[in-house]
């Protein structure tokens, strides 16, 4: 067998292990060279699956879409709590697989498809760069109304992330009073388009009407 190579098709190995070339590349000229590097013959091409090779195209203004795609609606006790926009804390994954932990303002916007949090960011902060890499992301909304037996209420959302470029002005101006200083103009005229992180709700729990 040649060098690079560290498996065939015909032998029991996992997968994997068959990998010659960078795995990026598409799977054509993937099992292609395989086939100029001996490592399967024609034959077991035919009689094989191949295992995918994702080769993500831009798709507009956003990021990669996710593998999930299933999205849910929440119920009148969740959608009530978030209201008109609410402070949350969203969790992204660092590269090394550590959470980051950003405090932002989220508005709930419904789709044909189901319910989605929005975000705003003027910049392309570390948390929308984690997102890029990892849309995978978890969210939390405290209940702050009256006082409470035992631990507060809160609403927990994990959800799959998408970038979308632009549109974080308008958002945070819609926001702003709300969660904001209302006697202040936020953000300030001549502000960057930013980002919108577009969540899809894939699962609602924490304490409080919404749990399950």
């Amino acid at each position: 067998m040649p060098d690079g190579c560290r498996g065939s098709l015909n032998e029991p190995a996992p997968f994997p292990k068959i990998y010659c070339v960078d795995a990026r590349a598409g799977a054509s000229r993937l099992y292609s060279r395989l086939v100029k590097l001996k490592c399967v013959s024609r034959d077991a091409l035919r009689t094989t699956n191949p295992p995918p090779v994702h080769a993500y195209s831009a798709h507009g203004n956003e990021s990669r879409p996710a593998a999930v795609t299933s999205r849910m609606k929440l119920n009148d006790a969740a959608r009530d709590l978030i209201g008109k926009g609410a402070d949350a804390t969203l969790v992204t994954l660092n590269p090394d697989g550590s959470p980051q932990v950003s405090l932002v303002w989220v508005a709930l916007q419904s789709t044909p498809d189901g319910d989605e949090l929005v975000t705003a960011h003027l910049a392309a902060h570390k948390k929308v760069r984690n997102i890029r890499n990892d849309p995978r992301v978890a969210v939390t909304i405290v209940s702050l109304d009256g006082p409470s037996a035992g631990m507060r209420p809160y609403l927990s959302i994990t959800g799959t992330a998408r970038i979308v470029e632009g549109g974080a002005p308008e958002l945070l101006r819609e926001l702003n009073p709300i969660l904001g200083d209302p006697n202040m103009k936020f953000p300030p005229d001549g502000a960057p388009p930013g980002f919108l992180t577009r969540i899809r709700i894939e699962k609602a729990g924490g304490i409080g009407p919404w749990a399950s």
